[in-house]
């Protein structure tokens, strides 16, 4: 699985050096349109950092993977976590997290109903890495979500 996830991370936009094949734009999100479909978000931070979100569909949708990025971060190579996950106090879950990469922070989600409702009624979803020395956290905006997992759908059923 970690493979699969790496590959798809390094396939979209959110890593500042990863080829873009074709993108258009839904509100905040990208939408990276090829082989791997995925919404992505991304700005600078207070510390100018750059900060982002991806979200892509894994196993032909049946999973769904959420990576966070930050250049303030610094995670070990194949260091395993636990990560909270919660949507405008509506929905929580507490997943298994891994280091994609020394700046990113990645899980799978069963794709489920519930997560993807959540994500798409949601205004922001909340992300803590509480076992981590300085307790990393971050707060993403949920704005146009759903209509940025529609394109995403649709990019996904021409992939299949």
């Amino acid at each position: 699985m970690r493979g699969l996830v790496t590959g798809i991370l390094g396939a979209v936009a959110l890593m500042p050096s990863a080829p873009v094949q074709a993108q258009s734009t839904v509100g905040v999100w990208t939408v990276e349109l090829g082989k791997k479909c995925a919404i992505t978000q991304t700005w600078k931070g207070d510390n100018k950092n750059t900060i982002g979100i991806m979200i892509s569909y894994l196993a032909k949708g049946q999973g769904l993977l959420l990576a966070f990025f930050d250049t303030d971060t610094a995670y070990k190579d194949k260091e395993e976590f636990k990560v909270l996950l919660e949507v405008d106090k509506r929905w929580k879950a507490k997943v298994d997290g891994f280091a994609a990469d020394k700046n990113t922070a990645a899980v799978v989600l069963q794709a489920s109903s519930d997560s993807v409702r959540a994500l798409m009624d949601g205004n922001s979803l909340y992300m803590e890495v509480p076992d981590k020395p300085d307790n990393y956290s971050g707060t993403y905006s949920l704005d146009d979500t759903r209509k940025a997992i529609g394109a995403l759908d649709s990019c996904r059923a021409q992939a299949d």
